[in-house]
């Protein structure tokens, strides 16, 4: 009897700090709150040199229906 495996990675997040249009900082990780807090930590450091935003990137391996 044929047994289908299906491997499936943990999803994974990606912020940016971007500063006058410039990504001048990025944090990559599958924990979240650890993955945000590096991001925020980055976000504060630059903040200091004016205004910063940070945002966080979709996941490449979520493909978009193309029927939607």
């Amino acid at each position: 009897m044929a047994v289908g495996i299906k491997i499936v990675k943990p999803q994974e997040y990606e912020y940016e700090v971007v500063q006058d249009g410039i990504v001048v900082a990025s944090a990559w990780g599958r924990d979240r709150e650890h993955t945000l807090a590096e991001a925020a930590h980055y976000a504060a450091m630059y903040a200091q040199d004016g205004p910063v935003e940070l945002r966080l990137k979709p996941d490449k391996r979520k493909r978009k229906n193309p029927n939607q």
